[in-house]
């Protein structure tokens, strides 16, 4: 999906919760990309964030993208509340500067995937009415 629709040298990658599955495909790509997990490093469970914890994780992550012009965002399980706040904050953190192009949800072994992509506008496109989502996900290459 990522390496069949983004330039790895213009692309980031987030990944949630369990960067491993990601991590392993990366690898394997004859460009990888570069992947940043959405975590801290004093909490290996992703379940107990403190606001600090939370701040410490949006900013890196986005200091980490700012020069990227897409960032993928990948989600397993965001199913309690800390969770799903981390997964907001990652949102708004890659979505300045960037609009949402692509979201889909995909299912995975271990469980539902959700995935968005997002993209500085592109020059010539500014001022144009951004096309639906909906059409964006079926269109070829993504």
């Amino acid at each position: 999906m990522v390496s069949d629709a983004s330039d790895a040298s213009r692309t980031a990658v987030i990944v949630t919760f369990d960067p491993d599955p990601f991590v392993f495909y990366n690898a394997k790509l004859e460009h990888p990309y570069p992947v940043y997990v959405a975590a801290h490093p004093d909490v290996p469970f992703h379940d107990t964030y403190t606001p600090g914890q939370l701040d410490q994780i949006t900013r890196a992550l986005r200091d980490s993208t700012a020069r990227f012009e897409e960032v993928w965002v990948i989600v397993r399980s965001p199913n309690s509340p800390i969770r799903k706040e981390l997964v907001r904050r990652t949102q708004l953190a890659v979505a300045e500067g960037r609009e949402r192009i692509a979201a889909d949800s995909l299912n995975s072994v271990q469980g539902k995937l959700r995935v968005s992509r997002y993209r500085r506008p592109m020059p010539h496109l500014i001022g144009g009415a951004p096309a639906p989502a909906e059409t964006l996900r079926n269109a070829p290459g993504h």
